[in-house]
């Protein structure tokens, strides 16, 4: 298992990462983004996190009903960003040792439960 803060098969940080992803989130646009990333890898990380999102939420719902039998009200989540989407489904989660970075956290428990397929 890998840190948190750091994402695999990547050359920035997670934190670098995910605070980004949060900006644009907000709608800061990308070439006002302070980073040393450029455009092109800022629109690949929104365009994978984009991509990924539903069939990682999706896992983190199913881990938790395995696990403990925790079922999640759609309503409860209704129009939160991904980001917080994902830091909701967290809380449910057991507290581990982290860096607070949600989508460390949540990559972390994927590879627990067996979902190699990260954020």
């Amino acid at each position: 298992m890998i840190p948190d803060f750091i994402s695999p098969r990547k050359h920035y940080s997670a934190c670098e990462i995910e605070i980004a992803i949060e900006e644009m989130e907000d709608g800061t646009s990308i070439e006002a983004i302070e980073t040393k990333a450029d455009s092109s890898t800022l629109r690949r990380w929104w365009h994978r996190f984009k991509e990924k999102f539903a069939e990682t939420s999706g896992n983190m719902k199913s881990i938790l009903f395995k696990s403990k039998e925790i079922m999640l009200g759609e309503l409860e989540y209704a129009g939160l960003k991904p980001l917080r989407y994902l830091e909701k489904i967290l809380e449910k989660f057991d507290k581990i040792e982290t860096s607070f970075l949600v989508v460390g956290e949540t990559n972390i428990y994927l590879t627990i439960y067996g979902k190699y397929d990260w954020l």
